[in-house]
């Protein structure tokens, strides 16, 4: 018995050491984005007071700014400087990266104009830091991470279990997701979304599973009529009449852009990618994901297309084997017309920075 113990208490010990805090300091933020050619921390500082009115060829432009809100990512507590990106993330909030047995801490500071939360996919947490409101029978301090209001702070706490993570077969990390659920509908279409990933326990300190080429891509339709900023008079609404301001458009998107205008999906020859694909909707709109002249490795199957819906994740790997530029597209045809589509590009990569 006392063996057992022994045995147990060192156990319980190893993981611990093993483990790692992850500390995270994010802000719901309110910007301008056109979804063509916006750059997240471009627009950060951009004053909504001098932006153009709806035109009349609404809602068909895609160059009027539409108002989003988004998560950043900020370098402390003190929510001055914004952490830098890479261009093709678009709208997505910023990556999360943990490892099992990890501790991820997140201290989100609401900037914005409505309440927001932030809701984990895919790991452990107290009903603390659960961000999102129902009847549970909980206690009012257990109630506080569910709305976090215009001004306010709150700390989220999430466990990495075992359970949560990649198993042998898997590849380096699995995809899961964060989102505000104050209002599902009003927070996705507003744009409060980011990736969750959590890889094999001690990848992320080799440093080596972030230097492979891995990309986020969110498939996603926002609907500009059902989100948090659809219902203010100002700017975006005050040419529109009546008739026009009940037919918002419904962009069809790759990281918050439309018609090939994501940037920066850029891989090496002869080398694989990681994509860790996200689903999100409103409505149940099914994706058929095809990459030109490539084919996509999942759960162990070889697959011409990747099949995705709203609420869905999945990683999967790429082998790119040609040089040049190539479409990235959903095959149904109504969101390939609407703009569902991006260009990935394959470079010759100087040997020294393949693995």
């Amino acid at each position: 018995m006392q063996i057992a113990l022994f045995a147990c208490f060192f156990l319980s010990l190893f993981n611990f050491c093993s483990s790692a805090i992850r500390r995270y300091y994010l802000g719901a933020v309110e910007l301008s984005w056109n979804y063509i050619q916006s750059d997240l921390l471009s627009v950060l500082h951009t004053d909504s007071r001098f932006l153009p009115r709806m035109s009349t060829s609404f809602p068909f432009n895609t160059s009027i700014m539409y108002k989003k809100t988004v998560f950043v990512e900020y370098k402390d507590q003190l929510f001055n400087i914004a952490k830098p990106r890479p261009p093709w993330m678009g709208l997505l909030g910023p990556t999360i990266w943990t490892e099992v047995h990890d501790t991820v801490v997140i201290t989100l500071k609401n900037m914005a104009s409505h309440p927001v939360s932030l809701h984990a996919v895919g790991v452990s947490y107290w009903k603390a830091s659960e961000g999102d409101e129902y009847e549970d029978q909980t206690s009012q301090m257990e109630k506080e991470d569910d709305k976090v209001f215009p001004g306010e702070s709150h700390t989220y706490v999430w466990q990495v279990l075992k359970e949560n993570g990649p198993m042998a077969s898997d590849p380096p990390c699995l995809t899961y997701s964060y989102m505000s659920h104050v209002d599902l509908v009003k927070d996705l279409n507003s744009g409060l979304i980011g990736a969750l990933l959590v890889c094999k326990e001690g990848s992320l300190s080799k440093e080596r599973t972030q230097m492979l080429y891995q990309f986020v891509l969110l498939f996603a339709v926002f609907d500009e009529g059902k989100s948090w900023h659809s219902e203010t008079n100002d700017s975006y609404t005050q040419s529109m009449d009546s008739a026009s301001a009940r037919d918002w458009p419904k962009m069809h998107t790759v990281n918050g852009y439309v018609n090939r205008s994501l940037p920066g999906l850029i891989g090496c020859h002869r080398k694989s990618v990681y994509w860790h694909v996200i689903g999100m909707g409103t409505t149940p709109e099914i994706h058929s994901i095809f990459l030109e002249g490539h084919t996509f490795f999942v759960r162990n199957h070889r697959q011409a297309s990747l099949e995705i819906s709203p609420i869905t994740f999945l990683t999967a790997q790429t082998l790119l084997i040609d040089l040049g530029q190539f479409l990235l597209f959903c095959h149904i045809s109504s969101h390939k017309h609407d703009g569902m589509e991006a260009y990935v590009k394959v470079d010759s990569c100087p040997e020294e920075s393949q693995w």
